[in-house]
């Protein structure tokens, strides 16, 4: 009977904290890194016009917000050197594919002006 009790309480408990933290993944980024991890996320996204169009709005976004946080710490380089490496590889595979077509998605990354 103990063991149902423990196995309920810490189902209770996980229950509990994914509820509470349900929302973080889709709240703003709190750093310049982070802002750059959703970047490289919203044009990982991207395989054909269709999806490059849509990208192209979250992208602009995000372009927006990464100049309001302080530059990287560092404490962050690092880590801020891999997250930049995997954005500046999504734009290079986006490139090959001529973007898939997208000119929202070429303006949202400052190649039309």
């Amino acid at each position: 009977m103990m063991k149902k009790a423990f196995a309920l309480a810490a189902w209770t408990f996980a229950g509990f904290f994914a509820a509470l933290f349900s929302g973080c993944a889709d709240s703003e980024p709190q750093s310049r890194v982070a802002v750059i991890e959703a970047m490289h996320k919203t044009l990982e996204s991207v395989n054909d016009t269709e999806t490059a169009d849509a990208a192209a709005a979250s992208y602009a976004k995000l372009v927006e917000t990464v100049e309001k946080f302080p530059e990287v710490t560092q404490a962050e380089k690092e880590h801020a050197e891999i997250v930049v490496g995997a954005w500046l590889g999504q734009i290079h595979r986006l490139e090959k594919e001529d973007y898939y077509g997208s000119e929202t998605l070429k303006k949202a990354l400052g190649l039309k002006q």
